[in-house]
């Protein structure tokens, strides 16, 4: 069914369109091609769609995510603020697999907010690391919840399928990565992705730093 939308997508977009739509159009096919990939991951992970690793502007994959966020239904009324660190190098990722961590993440961030809510995005250089955090003043993860966050099949959504937090995972210990829960309060929730400055090449595993123990609020 997605090649066969794929095709008929691209079969418009070959005809006298405005600009406006042939830019649309355009986006649409680059999402049919993301999920296909995408389901072809999610059917056996030791097979991932697409393993080209390229050294990328880790402020550019972020931005590619928020351009597709944008169109979300529950975007509407919120606000989204970036704070990009200045000193944030170059960092050598799956491109598609990283705009899909950061892309559910915002799109998590909006699910959890009302309208006049604020979600922010930041960005800082650790040693060899590079960590971002992406906070929402939404309603919070109750306690219970906490620990069964990165579990397969896991979801406090009413449509949710709970693979979206286990797939960013996995993603992201394939590239010597890290995601967890930074904070979690009735003011909102934070989640920290951290990645390597440089991609592991030797036969030694990088590691990513320890996490702390989250401590459940009072």
């Amino acid at each position: 069914p997605l090649a066969a939308i794929s095709s008929l997508v691209q079969l418009m977009n070959r005809r006298d369109l405005d600009d406006y739509m042939h830019e649309r159009l355009g986006m649409i096919d680059e999402q049919l091609r993301r999920i296909q990939r995408t389901l072809r991951e999610l059917v056996d992970f030791s097979r991932p769609a697409s393993a080209d690793i390229t050294t990328c502007d880790l402020h550019h994959v972020i931005d590619a995510a928020l351009n597709v966020a944008k169109y979300y239904k529950r975007r509407k009324g919120k606000e989204i603020i970036t704070h990009f660190a200045e000193d944030v190098v170059p960092v050598d990722i799956v491109r598609d697999q990283i705009v899909q961590v950061f892309l559910n993440l915002i799109l998590n961030a909006l699910d959890a907010t009302d309208e006049g809510g604020r979600i922010e995005i930041s960005t800082r250089r650790d040693d060899g690391w590079i960590s971002v955090t992406v906070h929402d003043d939404g309603i919070g993860i109750g306690p219970e919840d906490r620990a069964r966050l990165f579990e397969p099949y896991f979801t406090t959504k009413k449509t949710g399928t709970g693979l979206g937090l286990f797939v960013c995972r996995n993603i992201l210990h394939d590239c010597g990565g890290e995601i967890s829960l930074a904070d979690s309060a009735v003011k909102g929730t934070t989640f920290e992705v951290v990645l390597p400055i440089r991609h592991a090449v030797s036969s030694d595993p990088v590691v990513a730093p320890q996490e702390e123990e989250f401590a459940a609020s009072a």
